[in-house]
């Protein structure tokens, strides 16, 4: 009974924290990102004129005050900023800000878990663009691995790994294995989702290529 009552109190404990970092994180993103649109000092705003990349950049100087003490919600914001980055195609903040979520997700004793692994495959599809491949194609057919035993084959979760791992192939003229890859997604997709799924046209496509 004693042990119920622990597990229960641990559980409760963490849902509190995970609800706290979770407002901490909706609440950066209202004062540092969608404020700055606003007019130049009025309530945060940066001017109506202000990119995204000019509120990403803003945002990043100030993450490393806004969640001191708060680890987790931390790795949320560089997690998030910095894959937006890497759709901006600023490559050095995005690995910069991946990397600190990765760093974060070794100190807080989670380097499985699921923002750290996103973190690992957004940074080794970096990786793929540039003279590290070899490297991303080692991050990534572990990281495919580590999807597959948390989620299973079948999970979307690892069918997007898997095609992150078709394209790192495909950078180093892997073409077969890069093909390979695409049909079992587009078939455990078809299977699991249907074919209107997303994923399933996606790898659809890419087979017709």
């Amino acid at each position: 009974a004693e042990d119920a009552e622990r597990i229960a109190a641990d559980n409760a404990q963490e849902a509190r924290a995970f609800e706290a970092d979770s407002r901490a994180f909706s609440d950066f993103l209202v004062d540092n990102i969608l404020k700055a649109a606003r007019p130049e000092s009025i309530d945060g705003g940066m001017g109506l004129q202000t990119t995204v990349a000019e509120a990403l950049a803003a945002a990043e100087a100030n993450i490393e005050k806004v969640f001191q003490g708060r680890p987790r919600a931390e790795q949320i914001a560089r997690l998030a900023i910095g894959r937006s980055f890497q759709y901006q195609l600023n490559d050095v903040a995005a690995q910069r800000n991946l990397n600190r979520a990765i760093e974060l997700g070794t100190e807080l004793d989670r380097p499985t878990s699921d923002r750290t692994l996103w973190a690992r495959e957004s940074r080794a599809m970096l990786w793929a663009q540039t003279t590290r491949r070899r490297e991303a194609i080692d991050e990534l057919e572990e990281i495919r691995r580590l999807w597959n035993s948390k989620y299973g084959p079948a999970h979307l979760t690892t069918l997007n790994a898997m095609c992150s791992l078709a394209a790192a192939y495909e950078k180093v003229g892997r073409y077969q294995d890069s093909l390979d890859l695409i049909d079992a997604v587009f078939r455990q997709s078809r299977d699991a989702f249907g074919p209107d799924n997303e994923t399933t046209l996606f790898a659809m496509r890419e087979l017709g290529r």
